[in-house]
This record gives C-alpha cells, structure tokens and sequence, in this order.
C-alpha cells in the first residue's frame, strides 16, 4: 500500500518539560499540552497591591513613613496674562437710572423732611397773607379770577425762587425741593399748586354735586379720602403729600 504522507511526524524532543522522554504520543496528551508554552519577560499575575517595575519608570524609593505626596514636587499652573485694571470698555455696567423713578432726593442722607405741623402752620401763615391780599384787591374792585392768579403767582414765584420756599415757609424754615435736592422750576412750582388748589376742590365739588344730586351719602367717601389726603404728610415715609408724590417733590428742613 502506499506511505500515507498526512501523517504527523512527532518528535520527543519538541514536548515541553515535564512531559515523559517520548513515551506518550500526542493523541494522549491532554490538549493544553499540545503546545509549546511561551513565557513572558517579568513578574506574571502580580497580587494585588504589589507594584509592578517596569523598565524606564522606576518610582524612587522613599524612606519608610513618608506619604507618597511629599515627593511629589508642587504644580505649577500657567498664570494669565491679567491687565493690572480692567478697562470700563470691556465690561460696561448698563445704567438703569432713567427708567426707575426716584422716590427720595440724592441728598437724603443731609436733610429733614418737614412734619405735617411745621407744613400747617405755613399753610395758615401763607393763608392769612392771601386773605389780606384779596381783601385789599376787593376793596379795589379786582374781579375774583384776579384774586386767583395772585394766589398762584403768590406760590409759584415763591417756591420756584432761590429760597424755594414760602414767607410762611421761610417763618418755619422749611423749604421745597426737587428729587435732585435743588430748587423746583417754574412749570414744576406752578403743577405743583394747580394740584393743591384746583384738581382737589374740583373733586371735592363734583362730590358735593353727586350728593345733592343723587345721594348725601355719596359725600361721605370723598370726605374720608380728603382727610386721608391732607394727612398724609403725617405718616408717609419722606412726609409727602399726594401733590409731592405725584411731582416727586419733597418739603424740607433748611
């Protein structure tokens, strides 16, 4: 018969040690046997926490004790390139000012706001001398609407000049002021008194009117709110009155 040449020609010598001289063929050797085995360079399957020294990274010894940071050198971080100050242009702070009403003047740190006592007395002084002004214009034969532009020259000339104040003021040395500590002007003096001596009494009439017209009951609101008006000096936080809220104006010390 011919030589059958697929058969495997074993050799003793190519098994690995401990392996008996030859005496086993390899159809009986266990099959992770068949093989060769190869052995790597270094320590193999280190335990776990042994460290492992590779060539090229060996860790310096330290002396026994002392904790692994302290050889550790300090990290330098790269510092950048600050400017001494930032300029306004970079970082500009929007200003908002204009569009938030001012309720207190600039210069509320240095003034005293006027009480509801000192501001009646100047009103009953400022009365008195405008009595004595229409008495005489009367005697004169001046028509009423005369009496009252003088009533309201009377307090816009006074509060608008450099002493922004009244002779009635000026007695309890008290004065007006705007919202930026200064003196009010003339369109300002003049709103400021049309407030107080016409819009009110016209709300008051059309009350009186209503109640004689429709109920007497319906007065009697009105002259509720009219006396929480008048006092309100007495108990707002900068002794406004309902006319110096609505033009931000405030009645101060001197």
């Amino acid at each position: 018969m011919p030589e059958n040449n697929n058969q495997l020609n074993f050799d003793p010598q190519d098994m690995t040690p401990g392996q008996s001289g030859g005496s086993q063929s390899p159809q009986a050797l266990p099959p992770e046997e068949w093989f060769p085995k190869i052995k790597p360079a270094g320590p193999q399957n280190p335990q776990a926490g042994q460290s492992v020294d590779l060539p090229g990274n060996q860790a310096p010894e330290r002396p026994a004790g002392q904790p692994l940071e302290a050889q550790l050198p300090p990290a330098e971080l790269p510092q950048p390139d600050l400017p001494e100050q930032i300029p306004d242009s970079i970082a500009p702070v929007p200003d908002f000012s204009a569009f938030v009403a001012q309720s207190e003047p600039e210069t509320a740190n240095a003034v005293r706001y006027a009480t509801l006592n000192s501001r009646f007395v100047a009103s009953v002084i400022d009365g008195i001398i405008l009595l004595i002004v229409e008495v005489v214009l009367k005697f004169t034969g001046v028509p009423s609407l005369v009496s009252f532009v003088a009533s309201a020259l009377y307090f816009t000339l006074f509060d608008s000049s450099d002493k922004m104040a009244t002779p009635g003021k000026m007695l309890l040395k008290i004065q007006v002021i705007g919202a930026t500590g200064g003196r009010l002007s003339f369109g300002r003096a003049f709103m400021r008194y049309f407030l107080i001596a016409a819009v009110f009494p016209l709300v008051y009439g059309t009350a009186l009117f209503l109640s004689k017209a429709v109920h007497p009951l319906i007065v009697l609101p009105v002259a509720i709110a009219g006396i929480v008006v008048i006092c309100m000096p007495g108990f707002t936080r900068y002794k406004q009155g309902l006319h110096d809220k609505m033009l931000n104006t405030f009645v101060v010390y001197k």
